[in-house]
């Protein structure tokens, strides 16, 4: 009798897409934080690659599933409420003073936002333990290249101003969904040692929005280890509220500061100037808080000397002077549904995901330049790295990853 041996069938289309997934993937977690201290063209370059390589290796072996996960955002109301934000955005084209460059303005949301949705929706249904450890890695390099280039600046060497505040936002940005990556394995002590890295590092490096937005993140995290549901919930309202309120913080403060400190606005500390300068805004145009003045004003206005220079740089700002109250109303409903719809992950990943919208939130209401591309594509990412981790939870029959698309 002779022995038979069999032998599986080799698939090459198998092998190719798990090979180009693991080289997208270290160019997305890895890659593009990295790229933050180089400027804003290489983070497009890199993050282009990596979305193209995982586009790639999704077609050549499809993981299934992606019209079902696709209804499942498509039914959702945050996405429903973001998509209404951004019709309201093209069409306040009929009436901005720049109607190109808000056009290129919103070309590049829509060019950075469907790669990121294909790649989360087109993912396969559990994520490989060495590509969840690439998101933590990829924030020790970003703190690395950091510390290079501080090096590099002592010894003389011409660098990039805005280097330390890329890499700084980069960490900032990352740190939680890296901690989601870490926990989804169990290695808790891991977590703990990321976050305490990107406490010290934004202390020391890049500006004070940064550190602001990661220790709020950090405060969001503890309280959501002890009751997540009621946190995304009393977050998400306090988010929403603050974003409707936003222009009754300069329109009030005059009121207040005059009687007690005997002092103009302008004059005080910051923020000081930045609300006076918005009261300047609203009082001269006040019907323009309705409609806005249309996608991309604020941003040009800013940059043509027609605001005034201590006017603020906040998304917010940006949102209520580009797109009024109507665009302001959708975007906080949209807001509050997102951290509602971080209750559809699993109790496990539900911390870090809701620490994960502070912090961008947070950064959104404080910070500066937030409509700079590196700084949408780390978000992107970020929403990447979350989706990853839901969908890499150690000894889970299946991830809870259906609903966060929207995320």
């Amino acid at each position: 009798m002779s022995d038979a041996t069999f032998f599986a069938p080799h698939d090459d289309a198998a092998d190719a897409s798990r090979l180009l997934a693991r080289i997208g993937s270290v160019a997305l977690a890895i890659g593009v934080p990295a790229a933050a201290g180089l400027g804003a063209g290489a983070v497009e370059i890199v993050f282009a690659i990596g979305v193209g390589l995982l586009a790639s290796a999704q077609a050549l072996d499809p993981p299934g599933g992606f019209f079902g996960r696709f209804k499942s955002m498509r039914g959702s109301i945050a996405t429903a409420a973001w998509v209404a934000v951004f019709v309201w955005a093209t069409i306040s084209l009929l009436w901005t003073p720049f109607p190109g460059l808000g056009l290129r303005r919103l070309a590049t949301l829509v060019a950075i936002a469907l790669p990121t949705g294909f790649v989360v929706l087109a993912g396969r249904p559990h994520t490989r333990a060495a590509d969840l450890y690439l998101f933590p890695i990829g924030v020790v390099v970003a703190v690395a290249v950091a510390l290079a280039i501080a090096a590099a600046g002592l010894q003389g060497w011409t660098v990039d101003e805005d280097a330390s505040t890329n890499l700084s936002l980069a960490v900032v940005v990352m740190v939680f969904p890296a901690m989601a990556a870490c926990a989804a394995r169990g290695r808790n002590g891991l977590a703990r040692a990321l976050v305490i890295l990107a406490l010290v590092f934004t202390r020391i490096a890049g500006p004070p929005a940064n550190s602001a937005a990661l220790l709020a993140g950090f405060a969001a995290f503890s309280f959501a280890l002890s009751d997540a549901r009621r946190t995304a919930r009393e977050l998400g309202r306090l988010a929403a509220l603050l974003a409707l309120a936003a222009p009754l913080a300069p329109i009030l403060a005059p009121l207040f500061v005059r009687p007690i400190a005997h002092v103009d606005l302008a004059s005080l500390p910051p923020p000081g100037p930045s609300l006076a300068a918005a009261a300047d805004v609203i009082w001269r145009e006040p019907l323009r808080l309705v409609t806005g003045h249309g996608v991309e004003a604020a941003v040009r206005a800013l940059k043509g000397g027609v605001l005034p220079p201590d006017a603020p740089r906040s998304l917010i700002f940006e949102i209520w002077y580009d797109l009024g109250l109507v665009g302001a109303a959708v975007a906080a409903f949209a807001l509050w549904r997102s951290f509602e719809a971080i209750n559809e992950a699993s109790p496990r990943m539900q911390p870090y995901f809701t620490a994960t919208l502070v912090t961008i939130v947070t950064l959104a209401f404080t910070s500066t330049g937030w409509m700079n591309v590196p700084w949408m594509i780390l978000s992107a990412l970020a929403i990447i790295a979350a989706d990853r981790a839901a969908r890499g939870q150690y000894r889970t029959l299946r991830p809870s990853a259906s609903g966060l698309a929207h995320f």
